[in-house]
């Protein structure tokens, strides 16, 4: 049984932390003490992975955690990142060491800047996406909602979904059977790795004091005194 790590990405509030927590449930891999605390004032599946006390408070994720989900058929890692423009960092972090990336669009409140910083992000890095347009409950499930996105959209595919109420998650939605796509959990039992056997560099950059560096090297090789340049065409120099 093959392994893959999936990262979700997308802005606050786009329905990550929800989207996990659906899987989990669907799955029956939610264990009962786990159950009743998300169970609390509601069922809300966000806490299944906003464990911190201060990300519950405010109802975000600040720090990338990861769950471990087994299927029958297949295992995964997946990594749910935050969505706030001051953690990007954390995002590029969860992106490196992922198979498949999994950007999350609100169909009510449409792309935000930060669907285009992470798809670019994706991009850079080298890794494969897809885009899940989520809430489409709210939005009635309309077909010409999910064409008008499929056209700003391009770069990766892209799946109808509503995270909150299970639709094209697990199984394909009777509300949406204009969508002759794949469910999300068809497409990720169904995808296999690219082998990527390129150049690329890939050294995220965790803290910098004047011109020194520290991060972890996740691809390629430096050597000393090679010169790079990061994705800000900034210019750092291996000693």
């Amino acid at each position: 049984m093959d392994l893959l790590r999936i990262m979700t990405a997308g802005s606050v509030d786009d329905g990550k932390s929800t989207l996990i927590g659906r899987l989990f449930l669907e799955y029956g891999q939610i264990h009962d003490d786990n159950l009743e605390s998300i169970a609390h004032n509601g069922l809300n599946l966000a806490y299944f992975t906003d464990g911190l006390k201060e990300e519950r408070e405010k109802g975000i994720t600040i720090d990338v955690a990861y769950k471990y989900l087994e299927t029958p058929t297949r295992k995964f890692i997946i990594a749910d990142c935050p969505g706030h423009k001051e953690f990007t960092r954390n995002m590029v972090t969860g992106a490196t060491t992922s198979d498949l990336v999994l950007i999350l669009v609100d169909a009510e409140r449409g792309i935000t800047e930060q669907t285009w910083r992470h798809t670019a992000i994706v991009s850079w890095l080298g890794k494969n996406a897809v885009y899940l347009l989520n809430k489409m409950d709210i939005v009635g499930y309309q077909e010409s909602v999910y064409h008008q996105f499929s056209k700003k959209l391009t770069q990766f595919p892209i799946i109808p979904i509503s995270a909150l109420h299970g639709e094209n998650v697990l199984n394909s939605s009777e509300k949406m059977l204009w969508y002759e796509g794949e469910c999300l959990n068809k497409y990720i039992h169904d995808y296999r790795p690219k082998v990527d056997q390129d150049s690329q560099i890939i050294f995220p950059i965790q803290n910098a004091i004047q011109n020194d560096a520290l991060g972890t090297l996740e691809k390629g090789t430096l050597f000393t005194g090679q010169r790079l340049k990061n994705f800000q065409g900034v210019e750092l120099r291996i000693q």
